[in-house]
């Protein structure tokens, strides 16, 4: 194995966890985001229920109860749209099936890696090209992540690809050959 090819192990090993990592990432953003979503539209569907059976008379409550529910409502249902969130949960999805495919693309050039021991020029060459999509992914990335997910996740990702799962040449002469 070239020197060329050893230094890009490393490289291709460290930008696959990375694209893994932030597939994941995106993926649980975009499931939490959606959540949130639908929790304020629940809200506002049963606050609009209960306000509902308050006028049509079913119950009484007191006319303070029906105005406070009525500026919640409403407060809510104009504070949503101004949360962006379809837009920010399309973001999510768009990032998550990007690096998804980043990652995708590492992990069959790992494979080949392990199955042949050496990295093609054209394997060099996409992994160059990958890395720059990453870096270009990364302007859109999230500002301020949350620490404690990408903990959780970075922990799970090291689990699914330990370094024990990736080749590395060893001072075997044979086994750099795969003999």
């Amino acid at each position: 194995m070239s020197d060329t090819e050893l230094r890009t192990l490393p490289l291709l090993y460290d930008t696959l966890r990375t694209a893994r990592l932030n597939e994941r990432y995106y993926f649980t953003r975009a499931k939490r985001l959606r959540q949130m979503d639908i929790i304020i539209d629940l809200y506002i569907a049963l606050c609009s229920l209960a306000l509902a059976v308050f006028a049509v008379g079913f119950l009484y409550v007191d006319r303070s109860v029906t105005a406070i529910l009525a500026v919640q409502i409403s407060v809510v249902a104009l504070a949503k749209p101004i949360t962006r969130s379809s837009e920010r949960i399309g973001q999510a999805m768009y990032l998550a099936r990007a690096y998804g495919r980043i990652q995708s693309t590492l992990r069959e050039m790992a494979d080949r890696v392990t199955l042949t021991h050496q990295i093609g020029f054209r394997d060099r060459r996409n992994l160059e090209n990958l890395t720059r999509e990453l870096r270009s992914l990364s302007g859109q990335d999230d500002p301020r992540p949350s620490p404690r997910v990408i903990q959780q996740l970075q922990k799970e990702v090291n689990e699914e690809l330990p370094a024990s799962l990736f080749w590395w040449p060893s001072d075997d002469p044979a086994s750099v050959r795969g003999s």
